[in-house]
């Protein structure tokens, strides 16, 4: 099997592809499914897989919350914000995660307040602030259920946002 250059000079070679794969399984508890269509080139896939496992190694680096903030983006405590300001929030929230090439889903169901609080409280917690490498390479957020939360990433966000939010 050839190897591909990748993009920082390294080539993208199957074993570091089986190796970002299994972090990424051990990092979800062995429950994730890697698939990717055979004709996706390895120096892709393997930065894709390098991104991912990234954004979801959200104790290493910023969380999506506190990487906003530091680029300018406001988050006021959900509860001093109106319906109509909420929406307004979430607009410049998900015009911000656009620029990261991450992507908001399943949150039709929910009004702009919920919205907000759902993304204030959760959502920009469990996600690291990832510049990516490879720009046509899109992060999905699924907001259809809610998230699975174990007592020490409660704990590690809770910390968090004692430190960050005032």
């Amino acid at each position: 099997m050839t190897k591909e250059a990748g993009e920082e000079g390294r080539e993208a070679a199957p074993e570091r592809i089986r190796a970002l794969e299994e972090a990424l399984r051990q990092l979800s508890g062995g429950s994730a499914e890697c698939w990717t269509a055979p004709d996706c080139p390895e120096d892709l896939r393997q930065a894709h897989l390098e991104d991912m496992l990234a954004f979801e190694n959200v104790g290493v680096g910023l969380s999506l919350f506190e990487g906003l903030e530091m680029h300018g983006l406001r988050l006021p405590r959900p509860e001093t914000l109106n319906e109509k300001q909420s929406r307004k929030k979430v607009f410049e929230i998900m015009q911000a995660l656009l620029g990261l090439q991450v992507m908001l889903a399943g949150f039709e169901h929910l009004s702009g307040r919920k919205l907000y609080r759902t993304l204030y409280e959760d959502t920009l917690w469990d996600g690291c602030y990832v510049k990516k490498k490879r720009p046509e390479l899109v992060t999905i957020i699924d907001m259809s259920r809610p998230p699975r939360r174990s007592e020490q990433r409660l704990r590690m966000i809770a910390m968090a946002k004692a430190k960050t939010v005032q």
